[in-house]
């Protein structure tokens, strides 16, 4: 049985969307990073459309299906939501969704992250040693990692997405997310076993897309990360959510599609 898995990167951004995630897919035959058209290498956004990324989509899962005796799918953010259109239209063997971007522009994130930082802080604050200024500062401390991320996402956004959005390519994006969501409802049902993931600090994608696309699958395991935003594999959490794709990834097909605890929070 020989096996291969493709990984479908995000809009704006590139196949370094998962960080060390690479390195841990050490099972698979061959791991095969998708490039969608005008993002990676020599950039250029004006290649960047519809028709054009959903054949590279579709043709490097044929040629690697051609070869391989199965093929699993890992997609974030818009390459998440087009690892839903490709579960629609082809027999993908397994896929993981990770901040699927069907639906998108999550507004309630900046309340969900004050609310984060604030019970996190009083939490720790409550329950350190020693008198009011180390309580405050071990409490800091503890946040640090956190605030990291939160800066490590923005900086992403300002390097990557502000200055490369703009009516063409938010339009592509759109009809993209469109599309996705068109194979989706066709199909109604689909048995691919699926992993959805998600972060409550998500800065971009809301609760609802990853609810929307969960719905779609018969077999799926949505799993919520409480201290993670968007920028899933590039932040100190990276490890521990590589670990639960991995796991999952190598659980038994008897396994993934019995029935289960849909929903997984982990804190």
């Amino acid at each position: 049985m020989t096996k291969a898995v493709m990984t479908i990167h995000g809009f704006l951004t590139d196949v370094a969307d998962f960080g060390d995630l690479y390195d841990s897919l050490t099972d698979y035959d061959c791991v095969y990073k998708c490039k969608i058209p005008g993002h990676n290498g020599k950039v250029n956004f004006n290649e960047f459309n519809v028709d054009d990324t959903l054949a590279t989509v579709r043709t490097d899962y044929d040629t690697l299906r051609e070869k391989y005796d199965q093929v699993d799918v890992i997609g974030f953010s818009m390459g998440g939501a087009l690892t839903s259109y490709l579960c629609s239209i082809r027999d993908v063997h397994r896929a993981v969704l990770c901040a699927p971007s069907n639906k998108y522009l999550n507004f309630r994130s900046l309340f969900a992250m004050l609310a984060f930082y604030y019970r996190t802080y009083s939490d720790k604050y409550q329950n350190a040693k020693g008198d009011i200024a180390k309580r405050m500062r071990d409490a800091n401390d503890y946040l640090k990692p956190y605030r990291e991320n939160s800066a490590l996402s923005l900086r992403i956004g300002i390097r990557r997405i502000l200055p490369n959005i703009n009516p063409h390519t938010y339009g592509v994006f759109r009809e993209l997310m469109k599309r996705s969501n068109e194979a989706l409802e066709q199909r109604q049902s689909i048995d691919v076993p699926a992993m959805i993931v998600w972060g409550k600090l998500d800065e971009l994608v809301p609760r609802a897309s990853a609810d929307f696309v969960c719905d779609f699958f018969t077999y799926h395991k949505l799993k919520l990360y409480d201290d993670v935003g968007h920028a899933l594999f590039l932040t100190n959490n990276s490890p521990r959510l590589i670990r639960d794709i991995v796991e999952y990834l190598n659980m038994s097909e008897k396994d993934v599609r019995m029935p289960q605890e849909s929903i997984v929070t982990v804190k």
